[in-house]
């Protein structure tokens, strides 16, 4: 997968095993407005399978971290809970 790739790892199963170490990764997933919304979709449905959660860095880069929940900051779902940002924090 190309976010694990992007984020330093020879694949995506080498990635799940480093933040199951309860590392936070950052990597390029699929960009808004450039990427497929299948793509997009690909790349959330592998996220959830493994119990993860993505946070994109921002609307347009396409750079996302990846982690479980519990690795993340204690606050970085609490912003865009409503707006604009609702449904990039959902995922």
């Amino acid at each position: 997968m190309a976010f694990a790739e992007s984020a330093g790892f020879a694949s995506w199963e080498a990635a799940v095993e480093a933040m199951k170490g309860g590392r936070v990764l950052t990597g390029h997933g699929p960009r808004l407005g450039r990427a497929s919304m299948t793509e997009f979709m690909l790349f959330q449905r592998q996220v959830e399978r493994d119990g993860l959660r993505s946070l994109p860095a921002d609307t347009w880069s396409g750079q996302f971290s990846v982690g479980y929940r519990e690795f993340f900051a204690i606050d970085a779902f609490v912003r865009g809970t409503s707006g604009d940002d609702a449904f990039l924090v959902q995922t």
